[in-house]
């Protein structure tokens, strides 16, 4: 390939050129299972990005709840978490 491209900034290789190259596809059967693994994929994508909205709606709920004052921290609360984030 690198013997046919053209030379300009950087090299060419045009479509008529590369009709001239098979190119070798897998076989249909393994063409499914790739399939099959990458839509298994995406749903687990799909089912994590779900699940991450839904950690940040309840993260922005406690944090308007915080913020407003609806809600209180105790002092109890306070001293154990500044106590677990020194270990």
């Amino acid at each position: 390939m690198n013997k046919i491209a053209t030379e300009s900034a950087q090299k060419n290789i045009n479509l008529q050129i590369l009709n001239f190259y098979p190119i070798k596809l897998p076989f249909l059967s393994e063409q499914s299972r790739i399939a099959s693994v990458l839509s298994a994929s995406d749903e687990a994508i799909e089912k994590e990005q779900s699940y991450k909205e839904k950690l940040l709606a309840l993260k922005r709920g406690f944090m308007e709840d915080l913020l407003t004052g609806r809600v209180r921290i105790s002092p109890d609360l306070i001293k154990k978490i500044s106590d677990n984030s020194k270990m």
